[in-house]
């Protein structure tokens, strides 16, 4: 990392790094050992810091992933409870603009998934940590799996409704989904 920064000559990101052996984010650091299980998995774009100062599994990125919905089916599908994101993203911008727009789209998604919800924030260290809960996992997982096979057959007009249909009924919440059925001039069925 210190190498990486060097590259760049991003002199006031090396003067924000802490102090050799002291811990970035103490307060999140912390909140994460005393509030998460120990086989709990988070994903961080400072996943190695995650790991070497909780213990705990976590993963940097899903570069393949561009719809809300296909972000939280990668996160139910791989086990992630916990996403660590930086409220002050500003320490990214010398980073490549695909990485920067990943950086938003993660808080942007969290932010707005009804299965996602912020349970810590952290001033002091510029962090939040969102937590991944849907009641039932494989249901989503169904819906995403529907709107995947619906995806494929586009020009069939009647079977990729009935698939659409099928999965808004079990997600309706699924955005991707409302997004198809309106695209295609289908309106998705009222909900009482």
């Amino acid at each position: 990392l210190l190498a990486g920064l060097l590259l760049w000559g991003d002199a006031a990101a090396l003067s924000a790094l802490p102090a050799a052996g002291a811990s970035p984010w103490p307060e999140t650091m912390a909140w994460i050992r005393d509030n998460t299980a120990p086989q709990a998995r988070l994903h961080s774009f400072s996943a190695p810091n995650i790991m070497l100062w909780t213990g705990r599994s976590a993963v940097t990125s899903f570069r393949d992933v561009s719809l809300r919905d296909h972000w939280l089916a990668k996160y139910l599908h791989n086990g992630i409870e916990y996403v660590v994101l930086e409220e002050d993203a500003s320490r990214w911008e010398h980073m490549p603009g695909a990485w920067q727009a990943e950086v938003y789209r993660l808080g942007v998604w969290a932010a707005s998934s009804p299965y996602v919800t912020a349970v810590f924030r952290s001033p002091a260290d510029r962090t939040i940590v969102y937590r991944i809960q849907h009641p039932q996992p494989e249901r989503f997982m169904k819906a995403w799996k529907l709107f995947g096979e619906a995806m494929m057959m586009r020009r069939e007009r009647g079977p990729v409704r009935a698939k659409l249909l099928e999965a808004f009924a079990l997600e309706p919440e699924m955005e991707c989904v409302k997004a198809a059925l309106s695209g295609a001039g289908l309106r998705p069925p009222l909900i009482p």
